[in-house]
């Protein structure tokens, strides 16, 4: 070691040194903060000294490896997480037999696995093969109905030492009790397992829980307060079912949980790959009975019918449904028996397709549910009312009972908005008129969608004619339509516009043409409880067919035919257009 002669210079060796250090440490620091930022995420990264004793390697990087003790989790760098799964335990791990009631038709030879109280446990095949197998590609609960000590009991004999990498094990004081019993047995109090209970978890902060979380339960009633898409719900369990393996390497449950480990969310992975029991929806045979619990636990009607992507109970999760606080609350029968309320409409009075599914409604924005006038159209804009909201260059101004309307077609029909304006125009117009019920719309298309003809207007030459052809939705070419090719066609969509010429290119009796609405028309009532479209949509969503329906029930302006007076114009515009890709340039204008 060198050893200074001089005192002066040895203080001043030992300042360099410590400067040296001091910035060492800064330097260090910093590339740790880079780190965790994600700047810097490369595992070959190493730290070097801010002091270079050798000049010529001043540009030189070292290639080096991290230090074997530098983990990720040193280097707050972000990991994705696991999917959480939720199991529930008796009748998917395991099968709970009350000795002192008797095991009524349970034959076996098999010794319980443990025994508490009155109750003799028998694990499922492949049990603990299968949790070890959940632990590595999820992270894990278990959610019980049961009352905690017989839960805690079966617990530790069917977890063992797993128990401990629970991310949480609730039992029947976290479900919701419905105050209902289930059909099969009078006693037995129906509990529901509601997802906003997980937002108590510190895994849950700021996750949609809707899109990476998975329940299981044998008993598809206790997620029908969840959204769509977030449970499936197996075969139960029983000790009799000999040779049982839908736990094992090959089960049909493991394989399926093996694709959702890997899959984008869940949601989307459970609707393409359907699994055990069917989910409870207007299609069960017991709707009846289980709409009134969706109702009693919402505040507000429940919509009676929506498609298999839709879903009847798709617009709970845009609402908060509160727990009641006291359980005694909950403890009521039902008075009304009806499953309905509000403007609610009975399912079987609905005519329905093959498959369940209710009537494609494609309404137009401007002219049938709102007006939109431009702010430098001072001859048009009404003097006896204000706007209701402002929208680019547009004043926007609702229809009356516009809002109630919607809601009204929703409980009847799939319903859509397809407008011919600018989608920069359009967003601020569908909040306006449609509300927070927007979320419930199977889509919502604007003048990209529509087909350009490369005519005008005979009333406005500065004003392109826009085509809304339905076969676009039909064929379901593009990605974010809800529904399987072929699910609608002409005998189940209606179009609703005030433009006739934009149903050009469509086959005949699939639209009707509302006179345009005007906003100084304040006393309007189109669209309220009896007015005259709401009365023709009521007995539309009866109807066998649209197309019959439209033909023997005429409404609002007559369509574009060969006996229309302008028919030499429109027709030149109809041989243009057949045969040709649907364009979408020269989209100057908007409506």
């Amino acid at each position: 070691m060198y050893t200074p002669s001089n005192p002066a210079r040895s203080t001043h060796y030992n300042i360099i040194l410590i400067l040296i250090s001091f910035l060492y440490i800064i330097k260090t620091h910093h590339i740790k903060v880079k780190m965790a930022e994600g700047k810097s995420t490369d595992s070959s990264l190493k730290l070097k000294s801010v002091i270079n004793y050798d000049d010529s390697k001043d540009n030189e990087e070292d290639k080096g490896d991290l230090p074997d003790d530098l983990s990720l989790e040193k280097l707050s760098l972000k990991v994705p997480k696991k999917k959480l799964l939720i199991l529930c335990l008796g009748g998917l791990l395991c099968h709970r037999v009350c000795f002192k009631r008797g095991s009524g038709n349970v034959q076996t030879n098999r010794r319980p696995d443990t025994v508490y109280g009155s109750f003799k446990v028998y694990k499922r095949p492949f049990c603990d093969d299968f949790v070890t197998f959940c632990f590595e590609r999820f992270e894990v609960g278990i959610w019980s109905s049961a009352r905690e000590w017989y839960m805690n009991d079966a617990l530790d004999g069917v977890m063992r030492g797993f128990r401990s990498k629970l991310l949480f094990a609730w039992d029947q004081d976290r479900c919701t009790d419905s105050g209902f019993k289930t059909l099969e047995n009078k006693k037995k109090p129906i509990f529901l397992k509601e997802f906003n209970q997980l937002s108590a978890l510190s895994w849950c902060k700021g996750q949609d829980t809707s899109l990476n979380t998975l329940l299981i339960d044998n008993d598809p009633y206790k997620s029908l307060l969840n959204p769509p898409y977030t449970a499936i719900f197996p075969d139960e369990y029983t000790v009799d079912c000999v040779n049982d393996s839908a736990l094992g390497p090959e089960g049909d449950l493991r394989v399926y949980l093996e694709g959702l480990a890997d899959a984008k969310d869940v949601p989307s992975y459970v609707k393409d790959h359907p699994f055990g029991k069917p989910a409870i929806t207007p299609l069960h045979p017991d709707w009846d009975f289980y709409s009134k619990i969706v109702r009693r636990r919402s505040k507000e009607p429940i919509v009676t019918y929506r498609s298999s992507r839709a879903q009847t109970l798709k617009f709970l999760t845009h609402h908060t449904i509160k727990m009641a606080g006291n359980r005694d609350d909950l403890n009521y029968h039902d008075e009304d028996g009806d499953g309905l309320n509000g403007d609610g409409i009975e399912l079987e009075k609905l005519s329905l397709g093959p498959d369940g599914s209710k009537k494609l409604l494609v309404l137009d924005l401007a002219g049938v549910l709102c007006e939109r006038v431009f702010h430098k159209n001072k001859a048009n804009i009404p003097d006896n009312r204000t706007p209701d909201a402002a929208s680019g260059s547009f004043f926007v101004y609702k229809r009356p009972f516009c809002e109630e309307f919607v809601r009204f077609c929703l409980e009847r029909f799939e319903v859509g908005i397809w407008s011919s304006a600018k989608r920069t125009n359009l967003e601020t117009a569908v909040d306006c008129v449609i509300g927070e019920i927007k979320g419930r719309l199977l889509f919502v298309w604007d003048q990209d969608d529509c087909t350009n003809s490369g005519f005008s207007t005979k009333e406005n030459k500065n004003k392109p004619i826009f085509f809304k052809e339905l076969k676009k939705l039909w064929d379901n070419k593009s990605s974010n339509l809800p529904w399987r090719r072929g699910q609608y066609s002409s005998s189940n969509t209606l179009l609703i516009d005030d433009k006739p010429y934009k149903a050009l290119l469509n086959p005949p009796c699939t639209a009707i043409f509302p006179t345009e609405y005007k906003p100084d028309q304040l006393d309007d009532a189109t669209l309220g409880p009896n007015g005259e479209l709401r009365l023709y949509l009521d007995g539309l969503a009866r109807a066998a067919d649209v197309p019959a329906y439209v033909k023997e029930h005429p409404f609002g302006q007559s369509a574009i035919t060969a006996i229309h007076p302008d028919w030499d114009f429109y027709s030149n515009i109809i041989d243009n257009s057949m045969g040709k890709e649907s364009s979408a340039s020269g989209k100057v204008t908007d409506r």
